[in-house]
């Protein structure tokens, strides 16, 4: 394990050693924020796409949840619990055609609003309506988080790789700021359970990472 702890920052990366975490395994090597990892994972492989991270830990079968089928009970999930404000830039692998879900104390979290997802090469990748992704993506999950909140990152029907994270305290990732010269007309647009929909659906819409409503 590594920590590195410098201006209100942590780093933890996944060793580069070929070990096999623990079921449960919990990473408390940065100040203020507790991870947990779910079961079942394979042996770290080294890999070198993301410049802070040297390998990741490979998930070797898929969450299994309880009965809200939100909150993952085993299986390949990770949870992260912070003591303090901060943000959070999770390095992942997440696979093509299946599902990805970001949870915020039992809810979705909301893509674009909540969550952005940037890839490698430093451009924010978008979610289908499904919230699946096109292509194999390696990069960063990037989202602010609250004191005493409990957050989870996984998906559904196939196994999410994690290199590590940087958890900033009093940051922001940025992705509620929106400001005049930013907005997007044509922007996706999400309904609040984090599905992306129509701009003609009707109710309480989410877009440019502001609430409207739709009559």
């Amino acid at each position: 394990m590594m920590a590195v702890c410098a201006n209100a920052q942590g780093t933890y990366a996944v060793p580069d050693d070929g070990s096999t975490p623990e079921d449960n395994m919990v990473i408390t090597d940065v100040e203020n924020i507790t991870v947990t990892l779910g079961t079942g994972f394979k042996e770290n492989k080294s890999n070198t796409n993301l410049p802070e991270f040297v390998a990741y830990t490979q998930g070797n079968s898929n969450a299994a949840f309880g009965e809200d089928g939100i909150i993952p009970v085993s299986g390949t999930y990770y949870e992260f619990k912070p003591a303090v404000d901060g943000s959070l830039k999770v390095g992942a692998v997440i696979g093509n055609g299946k599902e990805f879900r970001a949870v915020c104390d039992g809810a979705y979290m909301t893509p674009g609003t909540d969550f952005t997802l940037v890839n490698k090469d430093g451009e924010t990748v978008e979610l289908a309506e499904d919230n699946t992704l096109a292509e194999k993506f390696y990069g960063y999950v990037n989202f602010d988080v609250k004191a005493n909140s409990t957050y989870y990152l996984y998906m559904k029907g196939s196994k999410m790789s994690f290199y590590g994270f940087i958890f900033s305290t009093g940051g922001s990732t940025g992705i509620y700021d929106i400001t005049k010269d930013n907005v997007d007309a044509n922007a996706p647009v999400y309904n609040l359970a984090g599905q992306r929909v129509s701009k003609e659906t009707k109710g309480i819409l989410i877009q440019n990472g502001k609430k409207f409503i739709n009559k």
